[in-house]
Protein backbone atom coordinates (compact mmCIF):
# COMPACT_ATOMS: atom_id res chain seq x y z
CA UNK A 1 0.00 0.00 0.00
CA UNK A 2 2.98 2.46 1.08
CA UNK A 3 4.48 1.93 -2.04
CA UNK A 4 1.64 2.45 -4.20
CA UNK A 5 1.03 5.69 -2.53
CA UNK A 6 4.64 6.87 -3.43
CA UNK A 7 3.72 6.00 -7.20
CA UNK A 8 0.39 8.00 -6.82
CA UNK A 9 3.15 10.78 -5.72
CA UNK A 10 5.90 10.77 -7.97
CA UNK A 11 2.86 9.96 -10.69
CA UNK A 12 1.23 13.78 -9.66
CA UNK A 13 4.32 15.06 -8.97
CA UNK A 14 5.14 14.17 -12.82
CA UNK A 15 2.02 15.36 -13.95
CA UNK A 16 2.36 18.54 -12.21
CA UNK A 17 5.54 18.87 -13.97
CA UNK A 18 4.20 18.05 -17.62
CA UNK A 19 1.50 20.13 -16.99
CA UNK A 20 3.78 23.23 -16.18
CA UNK A 21 5.98 22.49 -19.37
CA UNK A 22 2.48 22.56 -21.67
CA UNK A 23 1.42 25.32 -19.59
CA UNK A 24 5.18 27.15 -20.80
CA UNK A 25 4.53 25.69 -24.18
CA UNK A 26 0.97 27.13 -24.59
CA UNK A 27 2.22 30.88 -23.43
CA UNK A 28 4.84 30.98 -26.36
CA UNK A 29 2.09 29.78 -28.47
CA UNK A 30 0.44 32.54 -27.48
CA UNK A 31 3.18 34.87 -27.42
CA UNK A 32 3.83 33.93 -31.26
CA UNK A 33 -0.01 34.29 -32.45
CA UNK A 34 -0.10 37.77 -30.21
CA UNK A 35 3.12 39.69 -31.99
CA UNK A 36 2.31 37.83 -35.34
CA UNK A 37 -1.08 38.87 -35.11
CA UNK A 38 0.28 42.31 -34.15
CA UNK A 39 2.82 42.22 -37.15
CA UNK A 40 -0.17 41.34 -39.41
CA UNK A 41 -2.35 44.23 -38.67
CA UNK A 42 0.96 45.88 -39.16
CA UNK A 43 1.33 45.13 -42.69
CA UNK A 44 -1.90 45.85 -43.76
CA UNK A 45 -1.48 49.25 -42.55
CA UNK A 46 -3.48 49.63 -39.77
CA UNK A 47 -1.24 50.95 -37.51
CA UNK A 48 -4.14 52.26 -34.58
CA UNK A 49 -4.58 48.19 -34.16
CA UNK A 50 -1.09 47.56 -34.65
CA UNK A 51 0.13 49.98 -31.85
CA UNK A 52 -2.08 48.67 -29.44
CA UNK A 53 -1.40 44.79 -30.23
CA UNK A 54 2.38 45.54 -29.99
CA UNK A 55 1.77 47.47 -26.88
CA UNK A 56 0.05 44.80 -25.47
CA UNK A 57 2.69 41.96 -26.13
CA UNK A 58 5.43 44.15 -24.46
CA UNK A 59 3.15 44.34 -21.52
CA UNK A 60 2.11 40.82 -21.79
CA UNK A 61 5.54 39.14 -22.68
CA UNK A 62 8.23 41.50 -21.08
CA UNK A 63 10.74 38.71 -21.03
CA UNK A 64 9.97 37.44 -24.72
CA UNK A 65 12.38 37.77 -27.01
CA UNK A 66 10.84 39.71 -29.48
CA UNK A 67 9.43 42.01 -26.68
CA UNK A 68 11.73 44.79 -27.67
CA UNK A 69 11.30 44.38 -31.75
CA UNK A 70 7.36 44.55 -30.52
CA UNK A 71 8.17 47.96 -28.48
CA UNK A 72 10.36 49.67 -31.87
CA UNK A 73 7.19 48.70 -34.13
CA UNK A 74 5.16 49.95 -31.51
CA UNK A 75 7.00 53.71 -31.98
CA UNK A 76 6.93 52.84 -35.42
CA UNK A 77 2.77 53.05 -34.99
CA UNK A 78 3.09 56.21 -32.99
CA UNK A 79 5.15 57.93 -35.88
CA UNK A 80 3.54 56.52 -38.75
CA UNK A 81 0.11 58.33 -36.75
CA UNK A 82 2.01 61.60 -36.30
CA UNK A 83 2.45 61.78 -32.32
CA UNK A 84 6.17 62.25 -32.87
CA UNK A 85 6.31 63.01 -28.86
CA UNK A 86 4.85 59.75 -27.94
CA UNK A 87 6.87 57.94 -30.60
CA UNK A 88 9.92 59.31 -28.95
CA UNK A 89 9.22 58.11 -25.32
CA UNK A 90 8.12 55.13 -26.23
CA UNK A 91 11.50 54.73 -28.16
CA UNK A 92 13.29 55.87 -25.48
CA UNK A 93 11.89 53.43 -22.48
CA UNK A 94 12.43 50.58 -25.01
CA UNK A 95 15.54 51.59 -25.51
CA UNK A 96 16.22 51.54 -21.62
CA UNK A 97 14.17 48.46 -20.80
CA UNK A 98 15.30 46.36 -23.83
CA UNK A 99 19.08 47.34 -24.37
CA UNK A 100 20.11 44.23 -26.17
CA UNK A 101 17.51 43.78 -28.84
CA UNK A 102 18.07 43.67 -32.12
CA UNK A 103 16.49 46.89 -32.44
CA UNK A 104 17.86 48.75 -29.96
CA UNK A 105 20.01 50.71 -31.61
CA UNK A 106 17.15 52.07 -34.32
CA UNK A 107 15.20 52.74 -31.26
CA UNK A 108 17.86 55.38 -30.04
CA UNK A 109 18.47 56.78 -32.94
CA UNK A 110 15.21 56.81 -34.43
CA UNK A 111 14.47 58.86 -30.51
CA UNK A 112 16.77 61.48 -31.39
CA UNK A 113 15.10 61.83 -35.01
CA UNK A 114 11.56 62.06 -33.58
CA UNK A 115 12.04 64.68 -30.93
CA UNK A 116 10.46 67.77 -31.60
CA UNK A 117 12.68 70.75 -33.00
CA UNK A 118 11.87 72.91 -29.67
CA UNK A 119 12.65 70.22 -27.60
CA UNK A 120 16.35 69.69 -29.64
CA UNK A 121 16.67 73.75 -29.31
CA UNK A 122 15.77 74.01 -25.83
CA UNK A 123 18.92 71.42 -25.29
CA UNK A 124 20.69 73.71 -27.49
CA UNK A 125 21.69 69.78 -29.39
CA UNK A 126 23.28 70.06 -32.84
CA UNK A 127 21.06 69.39 -35.83
CA UNK A 128 20.63 65.36 -36.53
CA UNK A 129 21.33 63.76 -40.00
CA UNK A 130 17.46 62.71 -39.45
CA UNK A 131 16.71 63.07 -43.21
CA UNK A 132 18.60 59.57 -43.97
CA UNK A 133 16.64 57.47 -41.07
CA UNK A 134 13.57 59.27 -42.78
CA UNK A 135 14.45 57.98 -46.00
CA UNK A 136 15.28 54.76 -44.91
CA UNK A 137 11.68 54.41 -43.25
CA UNK A 138 9.94 55.76 -46.10
CA UNK A 139 11.29 52.80 -48.56
CA UNK A 140 9.85 50.33 -45.16
CA UNK A 141 7.02 51.51 -45.77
Amino acid sequence: MGRALGTGIKSARGFAMALALLSGTAALAGATEDYNAAYAALEQKNYVTAGQLFQKFAQNYPTDSRAGTAVYWWGETAYVQLDFTSAATIYMDGYQKYPQSPKAPDMLSRRACRLPISARRRKRAPPLPCWRANIRMRREW
